[in-house]
């Protein structure tokens, strides 16, 4: 990106100093390199944008993974939410970290894994490099030695926005698809969807009412096929 626009700034000055440059040829050109440059700019910018969105989602991850509430819900904005299956929704970073306490208590544990890796990431950064869209699939490990383990894998929708120069968290929505005990495996075993705490209460239902494995259940694309711009959509019941 930084090549191409020394050229087209090396070719401008060649263009502009020649023997036979007139003002009006001058005036094209230049006019002509200043809209390229604005081009390469903005792909630059939403380049960049699109890297430190993919960054923010797998640093999640690893908060995650060590139970590191107090870094995790500083990813999110003031007003941000969180929804986790049908648990409800938190609303509010002061809720959002109450509620990271229902997952487990804080920090590692010896003879404890839970791991959550982030994968298949697709972001859309908005025309005004403001907001964000993100999808991601998270296949998650956990449990205790010697005790019950288990597997499970579910899908990210997410929105992000721009504070400041820099990309927050705004609303987190994690769909389970699948939750079964690890050495019995999906095959044998499927889990019931987690669903809203009695010891502290969503400030909103779930957005989304679904259940997961065996049900053949789809979150949601934010964005359409990218090939025919049509919507994404499945015929059958899979909810």
């Amino acid at each position: 990106m930084k090549g191409t626009a020394f050229a087209l700034l090396l070719s401008v000055a060649a263009l502009n100093t020649g023997p036979a440059a007139t003002a009006g040829a001058r005036d094209q050109s230049l006019a002509a390199a200043t809209k390229r440059l604005a081009q390469l700019d903005r792909r630059a910018r939403a380049q960049q944008d699109e890297r430190d969105i993919e960054n923010l989602q797998r640093m999640y991850g690893y908060y995650l993974d060590r139970a590191e509430w107090d870094q995790l819900a500083d990813l999110f904005a003031s007003d941000g939410t969180i929804e986790f299956a049908q648990r409800g929704v938190y609303v509010g970073k002061a809720h959002i970290r109450k509620f990271l306490d229902l997952l487990g208590p804080k920090g590692p544990r010896a003879g404890h894994v839970d791991d959550h890796l982030q994968l298949q990431i697709v972001v859309h950064v908005a025309p005004d490099g403001r907001t964000a869209r993100l999808r991601a699939r998270e296949l998650t490990m956990g449990g205790d030695l010697g005790g019950r383990n288990h597997l499970s894998e579910g899908t990210y929708e997410n929105g992000l926005v721009k504070q400041q120069g820099v990309w927050k968290l705004k609303s987190v929505h994690y769909y389970t698809n699948l939750n079964t005990d690890y050495d019995k495996g999906f095959g044998k075993d499927a889990q019931p969807i987690e669903t809203a705490s009695t010891v502290f209460p969503p400030d909103q239902p779930p957005t989304e009412r679904y259940q997961a494995y065996p049900k053949a259940h789809i979150p949601p694309f934010h964005y359409p096929n990218p090939v025919t711009g049509r919507p994404v959509q499945y015929e059958g019941d899979y909810r």
